[in-house]
């Protein structure tokens, strides 16, 4: 039977602990209601023996430590970074409200510490494992979420960017925002905005915080390069379109400048009857105030716009874990009307443009006075008065220290736009102009005479000495004719084409003579080395035919060309032999000649008319064929789509690696080397003339 047992306390053997009988004692420790727990070395306790075993008896042995694994280099590492939390009292580990502004102030400072200690470790861990945590940093990840993050950040820095948890991006980001592993800001912009395109690919919801940090980032490091120079060169203008409609300088436009006058313009009647007039005027006289000012180290806008008196406190990276470690200077950088960032004893503030008071008043004294000016010069049946008085004294002071009127400025401004406006202006379209010096030039090389082994001298003879050889002349034309042939006759004749065009009528004598009539040449055109002279002589007239026989060379357009030792056929009127023709011709032919009729050296059937040459240069078997030679396929292409029609040349150009401008060009380049004549024009697609769309048909066809 079991037995309940109650703690018994062995009575002392001192009798200094009192008188108390056991039963007392007994009573007593029970209604303690605190028991004393203090106990004397004399005092005596009893073994116990349960279930009749005494107890067995205790060696004393030391407690073994636990064995723990050797601490490799990384972990080690590891262990040295969080320390850094620790040393630095973080609050992380007592605040769990990362929300809290104080909280998120003491992690920005830990990571920045502790990116600055591991900014140039790498890693190779392959076993990558996920990471996700609200402005995730070193201190919340584990050893292989260490491991991994490090490993993978080392494949970024060489250009291998791999997708991984969104955590591990946004500690890298806020790394890069903190220049961690940079060289300078300029250097961590690179890098932000090379990163921000690679890993786009893998998840472009990066951007939603990405975009506005790079502002932030321009601003908060100051860069000197512009803002808007960067936007264009990384196509963000989606993203800034206040930032890139912002000129730091007034705009001209004028419905921009109406916002900035204190006179409504638009009501005035003068300008309901000339609004056109009334506003291209404001936009130039204000243009021209522009320019005046700025020649005097002045700027219009300076007195038009200033920073509010209106500002709030600014944080650089709202949202991301950055630590504003930088000492910077006093500064203003304005990106649009609406953000003016200021830097004022190391803290930053937002503020915005404002038009100033006297700004205004300037705007509206040159509203009005343009107008009053646009009135008189335009013979306006009403007037308008206004005086400089409604602008600040203070300003006016300023502007009259660099001697400028702004009176006279406005005054001079309008009075000249009006000048310009009311000039008659001849336009001359420089297309047109352009076709005729190429048409000119055409008929130029047309009447040039290439060299010619035909026409050098030593194979042609001296029509000049041949007609006073073998013409006998009754009357003072003899000497008209011999004058223009003794002129002529100092000309190289070998690259000359001669014509006679003179009435002659042939005249059978006994001595087998000719005879010329009064007037020889009325006019002989020569052409010496390329170039045009007129020769004048009077003409020859007789009544009666005259038989008269050519030398060697020369033919009349009436009779084919002969070569030497060849007769021609007897007129009916006979022809002897001339004792003057070469060796080895027997008989000169016996020509008529009728009036008007021309001579030119042999091998050439007619006078070559303007039109005649100019038909012959289009016919494919000669200039047309030898410029389908010279062009290039892609040239022959072109023309083929040309002709096809609906076709976007632009487009074709692109496809070829040509510019339009270029393919044209070099389409009539060849052509005018080849043809004399440009065969399209340029406008929004290629043309070809008119004219010469049937050769070109004809030429693409012919292979």
């Amino acid at each position: 039977m079991s037995e309940m047992y109650r703690p018994y306390k062995i009575p002392s053997n001192n009798p200094s602990h009192g008188s108390k009988t056991e039963s007392e004692s007994y009573n007593s420790n029970l209604s303690d209601k605190k028991p004393d727990l203090s106990f004397s070395y004399d005092q005596r306790f009893a073994e116990i023996e349960i279930n009749g075993n005494a107890s067995s008896s205790y060696n004393s042995a030391p407690v073994p430590s636990p064995a723990y694994p050797a601490m490799d280099p990384k972990r080690r590492l590891f262990k040295e970074m969080r320390e850094i939390a620790w040393n630095n009292h973080s609050s992380y580990v007592y605040n769990l409200k990362f929300y809290n502004k104080n909280t998120q102030h003491e992690n920005s400072r830990v990571f920045y510490k502790q990116a600055v200690f591991m900014k140039d470790f790498e890693d190779d861990y392959t076993d990558w494992v996920s990471f996700s945590s609200y402005y995730p940093y070193y201190q919340l990840m584990n050893y292989e979420q260490l491991r991994t993050y490090f490993s993978w950040r080392s494949l970024v820095r060489t250009g291998i960017v791999e997708e991984i948890s969104l955590s591990y991006v946004f500690v890298y980001i806020y790394e890069l925002l903190n220049n961690i592993g940079i060289d300078d800001p300029a250097d961590g912009l690179k890098k932000l905005m090379s990163f921000r395109k690679a890993y786009k690919r893998h998840d472009a919801t990066i951007d939603k915080y990405l975009i506005k940090w790079i502002k932030d980032y321009y601003v908060y490091y100051q860069l000197e390069d512009s803002f808007k120079d960067f936007i264009y060169e990384y196509n963000l203008e989606g993203h800034f379109p206040e930032i890139l409609e912002y000129e730091p300088d007034l705009k001209g436009d004028f419905e921009s400048l109406c916002e900035l006058s204190k006179y409504n313009i638009r009501q005035s009647a003068f300008y309901k009857s000339n609004s056109s007039l009334v506003s291209e005027c404001l936009e130039f006289v204000v243009n021209r105030l522009k320019s005046i000012l700025a020649d005097a180290g002045l700027n219009l806008y300076n007195f038009i716009y200033e920073i509010s008196n209106k500002k709030t406190a600014w944080t650089p990276f709202k949202g991301a874990l950055f630590y504003p470690r930088l000492k910077q200077p006093a500064k203003t950088i304005i990106l649009s009307l609406n953000e003016a960032y200021i830097c004022e004893q190391n803290m930053w503030f937002l503020s915005s443009l404002v038009c100033t008071n006297s700004g205004r008043q300037l705007m509206t004294y040159i509203f009005k006075q343009t107008e009053a000016v646009l009135r008189t010069v335009t013979g306006y049946k009403h007037k308008l008065s206004v005086g400089t008085d409604i602008i600040d004294g203070s300003l006016l002071q300023m502007l009259a220290n660099k001697g400028i009127s702004i009176e006279k400025t406005v005054t001079d401004a309008v009075k000249d736009f009006h000048r310009e406006k009311n000039k008659i202006v001849v336009s001359v379209d420089p297309n047109a102009l352009s076709r005729i010096r190429t048409e000119a030039l055409y008929t130029q090389q047309k009447l040039i005479v290439p060299e010619d082994a035909a026409y050098n001298s030593a194979h042609m003879p001296d029509i000049f000495s041949w007609l006073n050889n073998n013409v006998s002349v009754s009357d003072n034309s003899l000497t008209a004719a011999n004058t223009a042939a003794n002129t002529a006759g100092s000309a190289d004749l070998s690259n000359s084409r001669i014509h006679i065009a003179s009435a002659l009528t042939d005249k059978q004598s006994d001595e087998k003579s000719s005879s010329l009539s009064d007037d020889f040449l009325a006019s002989s055109p020569v052409l010496e080395s390329g170039k045009l002279l007129q020769k004048g002589a009077s003409a020859l007239h007789e009544t009666e035919p005259l038989n008269m026989s050519l030398p060697s060379g020369f033919q009349t357009a009436a009779s084919p060309s002969l070569s030497a030792g060849q007769a021609a056929t007897p007129s009916s009127s006979g022809s002897a032999a001339s004792p003057s023709l070469p060796a080895d011709q027997a008989t000169a032919p016996s020509l008529s000649f009728s009036q008007h009729t021309t001579l030119f050296p042999a091998g050439q059937a007619s006078a070559p008319s303007l039109s005649s040459v100019q038909a012959a240069s289009q016919s494919l078997s000669g200039g047309w064929t030898s410029l389908r030679q010279a062009l290039t396929d892609v040239e022959i292409a072109a023309l083929s789509a040309v002709l096809e029609g609906g076709h976007d040349m632009k487009r074709f150009a692109d496809e070829h690696g040509i510019m339009l401008e270029v393919l044209a060009d070099s389409i009539n380049e060849k052509a005018f080397d080849h043809i004399g004549d440009s065969i399209l024009e340029l406008d929004d697609s290629m043309i070809i003339y008119d004219e010469y769309l049937e050769n070109v048909k004809a030429m693409v066809i012919d292979e």
